[in-house]
C-alpha cells in the first residue's frame, strides 16, 4: 500500500544539484492551524474545490473534510467503512473526486457533501493519486498493480499499462503539454501518458522515490523525492534536474504550484513547509505544531497555501507576503474563484492562475481590448494585469465562453484636507493610458440616479465642491467611475459607488 511508503525511515543522500537556500522566519508568513473535527483522522491530501474551499481526505476516519478560507471545518462520511481515502482533486463536473486505497474505489463528493462511490475493476489496485485530465475525465494511479486508471464523470473505467513493470505509481497531474504526468516511486522514474493511454517514462538521475508531481509556472513538471531529500524538475521533453533540500531526512511528499510563481512542498519527516523557485532557490518554514507530519498541499482561494497535517490532525495555512496581487483561480470545471475579485486599491495586480487542464485564455470581455493573455495560459501558470483605473472589468476565456468573471477596482473619495464641503475624488493611480479616458458620475443627496460629473478624463483625480453644478448643498454624495476606449467607446462597467458626507 502507498501508506507504507510514508512510515519507512530512509537515509537522506547528500549532494549539491543547484539552487540556493534561504531560511525564512515562520512568523513572516503568518502560519495558522485548524484542528480537524474527528480525532486521529490522519488528514492526507488536499485540493481547492470549485466552491472556493479546500477539501481534504481523512485516511483513518473514512471521511472527506472541507475547510473554508476563514477556517471553518466540516466533515462528510464515506459510505464504505475502512475505505482509506487518499488522493483528492477537483473534477471537470465541479465536484471533488478522491481515491479509496483499501476499498478499491473512486469516490465523488459534491460541494454540499453528497458522496457517490465507483468500484475500480482491477482488484486491490492501491488507488493513490488522482487528477482532472484534459479529456474531461479523472485519471488516477494504481500503486499496487503498476497501472494508470481513468474514470468518466459517470463512473466508466479504463486502465493503461506503464512501460516499466513494478513501477509503483503514486502522484499524477496534467502537464502544460496536455499529457498526464506521474511518478513511479518504486522504479525511480517519471511517466508521461497521452489521453489514448500511450506511455513513456524517464529515469530520474539519482534514485530518490519520486512521489507527488505538479505543473510549474515555467511549463515544466515538478516532483518530490521522498527518499533523497530532493525536489525534481522535468521538462515536457523528458529532461530531469534535481535540487537538494537543505534539511536532511525531510521526506518530501506533497507539492503544488503557488500564486507567487513558485512551488510549495511538504517535508513530512522534518515538520517543514518548503518553497522552491523555478531557478531552484529553496526556503523552509517550520510548522508551529511539533511532529505534525505535513502531507498534502494546495493553493487556496484566498491566495494562501493550505496543507494537511497527518499526525497533527490539523489543516494548516500559510499567508503569503502582501505583493499587492489579487489571485483568481481557474479550476477544472471552468469556474473562476473568486468570480468577482475586488482589488484593494487602484494599481493592484490580478493574477489569473490556471489549475484546469486544457487550453485556457484570459481576455477583456468589454471590447475595450485593455488586457488579454494573447495566447494559451498552460496549467500551473498564470497571466497578470495591473488595473490602474476605477471600474468593473468583465473578463472571459474566449475558448470557453461560460468561464467569466469580474475585477472591481475602487474609486477613492476623501475630504479635501482643511475643508468640510469639498471632496478629493481619485479614479486612477496614474493618468489614463493612451486611447483611454475615465468617466466619473455623482449622485447628489436626495437624488435617485447618478449623473455625469466629469467625462473623457485623462487626469487621475479632481476636487468636487460648491462650485460644481451637481453640488446641491450639505449631505451624502456618491461617486463612481469607469474606463472607456476613445476609439469605439467600448467601456468597463462603473465601479462600486463610494459615499462621502459634505457639510
Amino acid at each position: 500500500m502507498v501508506r507504507a511508503v510514508r512510515i519507512v525511515a530512509v537515509a537522506a543522500l547528500a549532494g549539491a544539484f543547484g539552487g540556493g537556500f534561504v531560511h525564512a522566519a515562520t512568523e513572516a508568513y503568518g502560519i495558522k492551524e485548524y484542528p480537524v473535527l474527528s480525532q486521529n483522522s490522519f488528514p492526507d491530501e488536499a485540493a481547492l474545490g470549485s466552491d472556493g474551499n479546500v477539501w481534504f481526505t481523512e485516511f483513518s476516519a473514512d471521511k472527506v473534510g472541507r475547510i473554508t478560507p476563514s477556517g471553518a471545518v466540516s466533515e462528510f462520511p464515506i459510505p464504505t467503512a475502512d475505505s482509506q481515502p487518499e488522493g483528492i482533486a477537483a473534477g471537470p463536473d465541479g465536484n471533488l473526486w478522491f481515491t479509496e486505497a483499501k476499498a478499491n474505489k473512486i469516490g465523488r463528493i459534491t460541494t454540499t457533501g453528497s458522496v457517490t462511490e465507483f468500484t475500480i475493476p482491477t482488484a486491490n489496485s492501491g488507488a493513490a493519486g488522482i487528477t482532472a485530465g484534459p479529456d474531461g475525465r479523472l485519471w488516477f494511479t494504481e500503486f499496487a498493480v503498476g497501472k494508470i486508471g481513468r474514470v468518466s464523470i459517470t463512473g466508466s473505467f479504463s486502465k493503461f499499462s506503464i512501460p516499466t513493470a513494478g513501477s509503483g505509481p503514486v502522484g499524477i497531474t496534467t502537464g502544460s503539454d496536455g499529457h498526464l504526468w506521474f511518478t513511479e516511486y518504486q522504479t525511480d522514474k517519471i511517466g508521461r501518458m497521452d489521453t489514448s493511454g500511450t506511455a513513456t517514462d524517464y529515469s530520474v538521475p539519482t534514485a530518490g522515490g519520486p512521489y507527488a508531481i505538479a505543473p510549474g509556472p515555467d511549463g515544466n513538471l515538478w516532483f518530490t523525492e521522498a527518499n533523497s531529500d530532493r525536489i525534481g524538475r522535468i521538462t515536457t521533453s523528458g529532461t530531469p534536474t534535481q535540487f537538494t533540500i537543505p534539511t536532511a531526512s525531510s521526506l518530501a511528499y506533497g507539492i503544488a504550484p503557488g500564486p507567487d510563481a513558485s512551488l510549495w512542498f511538504t517535508e513530512f519527516g522534518k515538520n517543514n513547509i518548503g518553497r522552491i523557485t523555478t531557478s531552484g532557490s529553496i526556503t523552509e518554514l517550520s510548522i508551529p505544531t511539533a511532529d505534525s507530519e505535513p502531507l498534502g498541499i494546495t493553493p487556496g482561494a484566498d491566495g494562501n497555501i493550505w496543507f494537511a497535517e497527518e499526525a497533527g490532525n490539523q489543516i494548516g495555512t500559510i499567508a503569503l507576503p502582501n505583493f499587492r496581487i489579487s489571485n483568481v483561480w481557474y479550476v477544472p470545471n471552468r469556474f473562476f474563484i473568486p468570480n468577482i475579485s475586488r482589488l484593494q486599491q487602484q494599481g493592484d495586480t490580478t493574477n489569473w492562475m490556471v489549475l484546469a487542464p486544457g487550453t485556457r485564455e484570459i481576455a477583456d470581455k468589454s471590447g475595450m481590448g485593455l488586457f488579454a493573455s494573447r495566447g494559451p495560459v498552460p496549467i500551473g501558470t498564470g497571466y497578470r494585469f495591473s488595473f490602474g483605473s476605477a471600474g468593473s472589468y468583465s473578463y472571459l476565456d474566449p475558448r470557453h465562453a461560460s468561464a467569466t468573471g469580474k475585477v472591481k477596482v475602487p474609486i477613492v473619495v476623501q475630504l479635501l484636507p482643511g475643508t468640510l464641503n469639498q471632496a478629493q475624488v481619485t479614479w486612477a493611480s496614474t493618468p489614463a493610458p493612451s486611447g483611454f479616458v475615465s468617466d466619473v458620475q455623482v449622485k447628489a443627496p436626495g437624488s435617485s440616479s447618478f449623473v455625469d460629473w466629469l467625462t473623457g478624463q485623462t487626469a487621475a483625480s479632481a476636487v468636487f465642491g460648491p462650485s460644481d453644478p451637481q453640488y446641491v448643498g450639505p449631505g451624502t454624495y456618491r461617486f463612481r467611475a469607469r474606463l472607456r476606449n476613445t476609439v469605439d467607446n467600448a467601456h468597463a462597467g462603473y465601479s462600486d459607488a463610494r459615499p462621502i458626507t459634505l457639510s
